[in-house]
């Protein structure tokens, strides 16, 4: 590539960050906004409504398994009760003890990936983006290779990561005059700075559609009309946990 092309690509990025630095800014404005919207409905709607929801998926969560045991029983099955539920929960009684519905401490029903995965896959993101190519070759390259990086990335697979990230580079930095390396650190900020905005923007339409919002915005038409929507909501869960917990003591029943 001649060294007028270089400048002239090294020129237009510097603007292009410019404005991504202007709109990564407003960006972060905006979700920290919403957060703090929604901060004191989730304070809420955790004191209020949360700990007899929790009890509510507990709940349905032991009949189903009841239900379960009690298909398999009438096949012939000798499968322990307790043993089903001291793999499914995450703090069940001292052995020997009988499980308790109160007692049973609900596990995390969302999952993450590590934090790990996430900074190796940044990394290689960054690394091996396909905006970063030199040539057509380089961007095959570099195309093929982070494909298998989003396959590994999807499956969670830290070690298939790991992997990809031992490999060897792309090309030797060493060897590239200055012109092409700023040209590389500015398109390296610029692969950045497009994940960071990306990732705000999911972040921003998430928070304005999400349940919680929803909830901010039906509590306060509800306050209008002199209702309590979280309390109601609470009531409701309870009323539901006071029906559960019948089928639960019949089904009980049925399987000792």
């Amino acid at each position: 590539m001649e060294d007028y092309e270089i400048q002239e690509k090294i020129i237009r990025l510097r603007v292009t960050i410019k404005r991504q630095r202007e709109e990564l800014r407003v960006l972060e404005d905006e979700v920290e906004k919403l957060r703090n919207q929604l901060k004191p409905i989730e304070r809420r709607y955790d004191r209020i409504v949360k700990p007899i929801a929790d009890k509510v998926q507990v709940l349905k969560d032991a009949i189903a398994d009841l239900e379960s045991l009690a298909r398999r029983q009438a096949r012939g099955a000798s499968t322990p009760l307790d043993d089903i539920w001291r793999d499914r929960w995450s703090a069940p009684p001292q052995s020997g003890t009988r499980f308790n519905i109160e007692d049973i401490k609900l596990p995390n029903q969302r999952p993450k990936a590590s934090e790990d995965i996430k900074k190796v896959y940044r990394r290689l993101a960054r690394q091996h983006h396909p905006d970063l190519a030199q040539n057509e070759q380089d961007r095959l390259h570099r195309t093929r290779l982070m494909a298998q990086i989003n396959d590994a990335y999807a499956e969670r697979d830290l070690e298939a990561l790991q992997a990809l990230d031992d490999s060897p580079p792309v090309d030797d930095e060493a060897n590239m005059p200055v012109t092409m390396l700023k040209l590389r650190r500015l398109q390296t900020e610029c692969a950045e700075l497009t994940e960071r905005i990306e990732a705000l923007k999911i972040e921003k339409f998430d928070l304005t559609h999400s349940v919680l919002m929803d909830l901010k915005i039906q509590e306060k038409w509800d306050r209008r009309k002199g209702q309590n929507l979280l309390q109601e909501m609470a009531a409701s869960f309870e009323t539901q946990y006071t029906e559960l917990l019948r089928r639960y003591d019949d089904l009980r029943r049925r399987v000792n």
